[in-house]
């Protein structure tokens, strides 16, 4: 009998491990979410090639990531919906969340075009200056779930 209670809590306790680590509830469900997740991937990438002076895989990750940043401006932080913005408070919201976002897809041409001169030396400083749109996007619009 004490077997069977302390395998089901063993169970108990491993199903809800599970539950935590899986992800952060409704914020990990959303697609945001997902662009946010392959975005740090491509980032990782990203830095990891300039390292290695890999130019042209360092143009592939920065196609790559302005495609994500251009599709993420299209969704709705799930801040805004735990905050139940609505009309101009959401307009407004989601204005500075674009404008944040546009910056980026900025940068992160200058650093293409970077790529495309070959110039090594301010590649890896252009791409360190990306971690402050990073802060401004999780400070400003990141749900704490």
């Amino acid at each position: 009998m004490k077997l069977t209670n302390m395998f089901a809590a063993m169970g108990m306790v491993v199903a809800s491990s599970v539950g935590f680590a899986h992800g952060h509830g409704s914020c990990s469900e959303t697609e945001l979410h997902e662009h946010m997740m392959s975005i740090k991937t491509e980032l990782r990438s990203l830095a990891q090639d300039v390292k290695s002076d890999d130019l042209d895989g360092a143009s592939g990750h920065v196609k790559a990531l302005i495609g994500l940043f251009e599709d993420s401006k299209a969704e709705t932080p799930y801040l805004f919906k735990e905050q139940k913005l609505t009309g101009s408070a959401l307009e407004s919201k989601q204005a500075d969340y674009v404008a944040v976002l546009d910056d980026a897809i900025v940068k992160l041409k200058d650093i293409d075009s970077k790529i495309a001169m070959g110039d090594s030396g301010k590649i890896g400083s252009a791409v360190r200056e990306l971690g402050k749109y990073r802060k401004i996007g999780h400070s400003k619009f990141k749900a704490d779930c």
